[in-house]
């Protein structure tokens, strides 16, 4: 079976997973994650696959609340989840995506911002999306917007991210770990 991250947003808006079964019988099945569909205004759900049978679920925020990038987590290959947690880091409604990088740590492109998306970061948790640290700023400008990213790491390790520029182009940006490494090293050295 092939699980796909989904939501709804008519009317009411929540995740779901939608379940594939391929083959001549194959099915399509909807299943509405309940126990999350009753927190307001989390949609676009990004997995996350960590070991054996956990995932790690990001979440946008589309309530009208203190906003902020949510998570959840499944032990069982996302038949069941946990309840959604707020992290320290803003969400403007916007959309945001995370990949499980080779090291086994999670990288995560969101706006860092609580009402524009003028600014996209990085962050990156080393213990499964459960605490964040500060990741280097992709791009920032306050007459505009970068939205809708997305991460894929390539064969040769390298980073790919893409992400709606100005809503008038797709930018694409490349860089390495080491890159990454050094980059969240100095906002370290720089904040203490």
């Amino acid at each position: 079976r092939i699980g796909l991250p989904i939501y709804h947003e008519l009317a009411l808006k929540f995740p779901q997973m939608l379940w594939l079964t391929p083959g001549p019988d194959g099915s399509v099945e909807e299943f509405r994650i309940r126990n999350l569909s009753t927190e307001a205004g989390l949609i676009q759900p990004t997995l996350v696959p960590l070991d054996g049978d956990r995932v790690l679920m990001v979440l946008r925020d589309h309530g009208r609340g203190g906003r902020r990038v949510h998570t959840a987590y499944s032990d069982d290959n996302g038949w069941t989840w946990s309840g959604a947690e707020p992290i320290g880091l803003p969400n403007p409604d916007s959309a945001i995506d995370a990949l499980r990088l080779r090291d086994g740590r999670v990288l995560l492109v969101y706006n860092h911002g609580s009402r524009d998306r003028d600014i996209l970061r990085l962050a990156i948790s080393g213990d499964e999306g459960r605490t964040w640290r500060p990741g280097p700023i992709i791009e920032a400008d306050a007459r505009r917007e970068f939205s809708y990213p997305y991460l894929v790491e390539d064969q040769r390790g390298r980073i790919h991210l893409t992400y709606t520029w100005l809503r008038e182009r797709i930018r694409h940006v490349e860089f390495n770990v080491a890159w990454l490494n050094g980059r969240v090293a100095e906002l370290e050295t720089a904040t203490q």
